[in-house]
């Protein structure tokens, strides 16, 4: 993201002092959090490796306070929340990474929103930790409809075959990002298109992620 659009979103929505979940003016923390609102978060962590990850991780748990967040970002364009949600995700000291990969949009889709989320959250993690974002070693080929409405079984078929990764990714050690982490599908189908395009590793990290119980809400 460029400093200009960095420099109009912060005088748009100036930091520390307007909430970003409950967009109240307030005194806020290092996330853009007001006292009330950080104290509502459940932190994560490391999560179970799935499939074709080898290692993931995300920072708290989705409920239905995080949720306006979440819509926000994704459906009224709300694209200055990236930097609070990029904010949520620390890379894991172990971890030794080539370079990060957001979740792609398919074209058509990203064309009618605007921007991809993802990718947004990805370029904060990048300027923060001095990482290359390279969206050129995924690409989603199939416009699948939106994972919202299906639940596990059906987020899997869905997601199926639906990325292609560029041999580029050879011998990389790769981080996926995500804005939430709900069945896993979608992190392990990109994860699967890098394994097989040669990525030596790849991790994956989301500022949240959703129990069963939210599976058709995100």
């Amino acid at each position: 993201m460029s400093k200009v659009i960095d420099a109009i979103l912060d005088a748009v929505y100036p930091k520390n002092v307007v909430c970003a979940i409950c967009a109240e003016e307030a005194h806020t923390d290092k996330h853009g959090l007001c006292a009330e609102c950080a104290a509502l978060l459940v932190p994560a962590g490391i999560i179970e490796p799935l499939g074709f990850v080898d290692e993931a991780y995300c920072a708290v748990k989705y409920d239905e306070h995080i949720a306006r967040a979440v819509h926000n970002y994704k459906y009224n364009d709300a694209r200055y929340l990236c930097s609070f949600f990029a904010s949520l995700i620390d890379i894991q000291k172990p971890w030794v990474i080539d370079a990060v990969v957001p979740v792609p949009l398919h074209r058509a889709k990203q064309n009618k929103r605007g921007y991809n989320q993802s990718a947004l959250i990805a370029y904060k993690i990048s300027e923060r930790y001095g990482l290359p974002v390279r969206e050129d070693l995924l690409e989603r080929i199939r416009n699948t409809s939106s994972q919202r409405l299906l639940n596990a079984e059906e987020r899997a078929k869905n997601t199926l075959d639906a990325f292609r990764a560029s041999d580029r990714a050879k011998d990389k050690r790769i981080l996926l990002i995500d804005d939430v982490f709900t069945t896993g599908a979608t992190m392990n189908e990109c994860a699967k298109a890098l394994k097989l395009a040669g990525a030596a590793y790849v991790y994956a990290a989301a500022p949240c992620i959703a129990g069963k119980e939210h599976f058709n809400k995100v």
